[in-house]
């Protein structure tokens, strides 16, 4: 049996040919040996003797993977002699990989091929002296075998081989370095596999020599799980998607795909009923039954393979044995997101870390650390070795090969370490931020038992939840807030939770229009801090403003947001975030109340703000750049408009991409502009965009998804479609009724709205009722005086007066 790779086992009938000595020379084909024959006449007149095979594993039938490898290894035994190393993790599917590539030479060229295991200096004298005992039997001299076996691999006469050394070690490549004579031979192609990049790369003595085995491509791991399950060859990789995900978590690695097959074969043979692949993804404890199984042979012995953990435990074994150091390096690994895992936070203290280990102190050389586990393959990295990556089962692997004692101590090292690390001004930090969310969210994944290291895990979660949130992936950041707040209540049992944590929590209702859950949190956390005279106080009021004024209840947001802001600016001075946020939203109040031109001013004065304090790029000088726009547009001001919203849409989309809400907020603001502007296609085409964006990500019934509906219908009646912007207004004013009821300031907005299209589509009695109700609502709610209450009376008024001419 192979000791690392899925292996076939012992082709019996062709164990008998061979050692029939059907493929060997005869006695009598043997030529005098003449040293005065040229190298030219020796060939004439010495025919090669016949083929050996020494091969003891039969060809997988269902072998799959590596065409273009397998093509350019064929090729290269098939052409001048060379020397050839495979290097990668066991399991990876190099000594596969080298039993189909010997089946193909024996097949398709007039080559001998001899199979020697190389992981110990005697298996590999074993080896030489199987080559000498099937290839020179004829011979009776009383130099050793090993000897004969490398002066008939040097006689040309005897025609090319391929020899396949099957996982070769540290141990014996001093062995092998001692042989130069078969590693430098002419006459054949020496094939060499082993899990040591060291190793690899000093037999080769070529880099060009070199091949480090890759993982299958996912077309072909589904393929071999699907026929390795009895599927048709030909449908097997189009499974669902749990398939693909199976494989994915499996690393694409054949023997783990291998061991699945028979793992789902076993539960099904117990069960009655084949398993879906879905199951072997639902939880860590069936990974690690995966890990832990151990398969029948498939020849009817009875005995067991080797089970994928006991493999890999031989390579922890010997990290531990080169470089201890090296090895609390992979168990730190196994706690982070597999993928992207930074060099510089893991440059910490570990076992000797003096809070865990008091009287003890160490200095980690981690770029060496780094060195040796990439030499085993047991992770990999980008060229400049400063992000780090390893394979999802490997890391459950090397949780599974430590002690609880050990694991705890790399938890909260972890734990520990994130939480030190992850910034708190996330947008000064976007990228840090982007880099540590992942490992943040597998952090999340598991919630410690201890107080003291869930005090480090919820500020960790804490913060992680506040940049998915600026990310606009509401869906992670209210799972995380969600988390704290149960964390913080568990931590603080006296109050019913967190009024921190449950303010992220209504930040991020608010952020998904869910206003009436939103304004529920923030009542109750400003009920706990009504009395306190602190920062805590004025943001839970602030925030209670801010939803006041989203839900159209501007004389109660006023009365809020007034005096926060006073208190605000002389506490924290003028240019203060804090500040600075306080009169965004006044003016963003201002705005909605038509009071423009005070809106205006203001707006400039946070622009500025922002721009002195954090530069023109910052998303806060970003979102006042748009907003200040918007206001330019409803001044009359259509160009202005356009140069403040051009910048910020193009830089929010470099900084946030192009599906980002803040980016999607610019581009709906920059159509209206160009609507206002006459430029009714242009307008068209980025409000399309807009809408299906927010329809993805933000739902069809979020407040912004609406504004895009909205306006695109207003362009769409700009541009002749009436029945097309009809429909869809309509769409707009009853989705608006359902979730602000029928007299919130954005219903009203799409009733005016769709008054005017009727308008155009001659429903004139609809239109003037409509339009009548519309103003009087207005009136009710946003006043007589506000713009938007003047422009229905007036249209109200001018279409019953063309009434009562046409009566006359």
């Amino acid at each position: 049996m192979l000791n690392d790779e899925p292996s076939p086992e012992a082709d019996v009938f062709l164990q008998r040919v061979i050692d029939s000595g059907a493929f060997q020379a005869k006695d009598g084909d043997l030529p005098s040996d003449d040293a005065a024959i040229d190298t030219h006449q020796r060939r004439r007149l010495h025919p090669q003797r016949g083929v050996i095979i020494n091969l003891p594993f039969r060809r997988d039938p269902l072998f799959t993977g590596h065409k273009s490898l397998l093509h350019n290894l064929v090729q290269r035994c098939s052409s001048p002699p060379s020397r050839i190393v495979l290097v990668g993790l066991g399991g990876i599917g190099k000594s596969h990989l080298a039993i189909e590539l010997a089946h193909r030479i024996v097949l398709s060229a007039d080559t001998s091929v001899f199979w020697i295991r190389g992981d110990t200096l005697s298996s590999i004298e074993d080896g030489l002296e199987d080559i000498a005992s099937n290839a020179i039997s004829w011979r009776h001299r009383t130099d050793s075998l090993s000897k004969l076996a490398y002066e008939w691999l040097s006689d040309e006469r005897n025609g090319r081989w391929l020899i396949i050394l099957d996982g070769v070690t540290d141990d014996s490549f001093s062995f092998l370095q001692d042989k130069t004579s078969l590693l430098q031979s002419q006459n054949g192609t020496v094939l060499i596999t082993t899990r040591y990049k060291t190793v690899g790369h000093r037999l080769a003595g070529n880099r060009n020599d070199v091949i480090e085995m890759e993982p299958m491509a996912v077309f072909d791991a589904v393929a071999l799980l699907g026929r390795k399950l009895g599927r048709s060859g030909n449908n097997s990789w189009r499974g669902p998607r749990s398939t693909s995900d199976l494989v994915k978590s499996l690393g694409l690695s054949p023997l783990a795909i291998c061991r699945a097959s028979a793992y789902i074969e076993a539960i099904a043979t117990k069960a009655k009923t084949k398993p879906s692949t879905s199951q072997l993804l639902s939880s860590e404890q069936e990974r690690t039954k995966l890990l832990e199984f151990e398969p029948s042979s498939s020849n009817g012995s009875g005995k067991r393979q080797d089970s994928i953990l006991t493999i890999w435990q031989s390579s922890f074994r010997a990290v531990r044995a080169e470089r201890s150091s090296a090895a609390d390096l992979l168990a730190l690994m196994s706690f982070f997101d597999r993928r992207g895992i930074p060099k510089w936070l893991l440059n910490i203290p570990r076992r000797n870390d003096p809070s865990l280990h008091k009287g003890t102190s160490g200095i980690f050389d981690i770029d060496s650390d780094i060195e040796t586990l990439l030499n085993h393959c047991l992770i990999s990295s980008n060229g400049t070795k400063d992000i780090l990556s390893m394979h999802g089962l490997m890391q459950l692997a090397v949780k599974r090969s430590t002690n609880h004692t050990t694991r705890h101590t790399y938890e909260y090292l972890f734990v520990k370490r994130l939480q030190e690390a992850f910034p708190r001004d996330v947008y000064s930090n976007w990228t840090t931020c982007e880099e540590l969310l992942a490992h943040a969210q597998v952090a999340a994944s598991r919630q410690p038992t201890s107080n003291y290291l869930l005090g480090y895990w919820a500020s960790l979660l804490y913060h992680a939840a506040r940049f998915a949130r600026a990310q606009g992936n509401y869906e992670v950041a209210m799972k995380l807030a969600d988390q704290v707040v149960k964390a913080r209540s568990h931590l603080h049992s006296e109050s019913i939770e967190s009024p921190v944590a449950s303010s992220l929590t209504a930040l991020i209702h608010m952020d998904q229009g869910s206003y009436d859950m939103a304004e529920k949190i923030f009542t109750q956390v400003a009920d706990v801090y009504r009395d306190d005279d602190s920062y805590a106080r004025l943001t839970s009021m602030h925030n209670l403003a801010c939803i006041y004024k989203l839900r159209g209840l501007w004389k109660e947001a006023e009365e809020i947001l007034g005096p926060v802001t006073i208190d605000r600016r002389a506490n924290c001075g003028e240019d203060h975030p804090w500040s600075l946020s306080s009169l965004a939203n006044l003016a963003s109040l201002r705005r909605a109340q038509g009071r423009y031109h005070e809106a205006h001013i203001v707006l400039l004065r946070v622009f500025e703000g922002y721009t002195r304090r954090f530069g023109l790029d910052h998303p806060r000088t970003l979102a006042s750049m748009n907003d200040l726009g918007s206001i330019c547009r409803l001044l009359g001001m259509p160009d202005e408009a356009e140069r403040y919203q051009k910048q910020a849409y193009e830089s929010r989309r470099m900084i946030f991409g192009a599906d980002h809400p803040d980016t999607l907020a610019s581009m709906n603001s920059l159509a209206s502009t160009y609507r206002v502007q006459g430029r009714l296609d242009e307008a068209e085409a980025l409000q399309e965009q807009t809408l299906e964006a927010r329809k993805k990500i933000l739902g069809p019934n979020h407040p912004s998804t609406l504004a895009s509906m909205n306006n695109l219908a207003l362009i769409l009646n700009d541009q002749g479609k009436h029945g097309v912007a009809s429909k869809l207004q309509s769409q707009v004013l009853d989705a608006c009724k359902e979730k602000f009821g029928p007299e919130h300031p954005h219903t009203l907005t799409s009733m005016n709205n769709l008054a005017l299209i009727w308008r155009n589509q001659a429903r004139y009695a609809l239109t003037k009722w409509t339009m009548e109700n519309c103003a009087e609502a207005r009136r009710r709610v946003l006043g007589p005086d506000h713009p938007y209450t003047l422009a229905s009376a007036r249209i109200a008024e001018s279409w019953a007066s063309e009434k009562e001419k046409m009566a006359r």
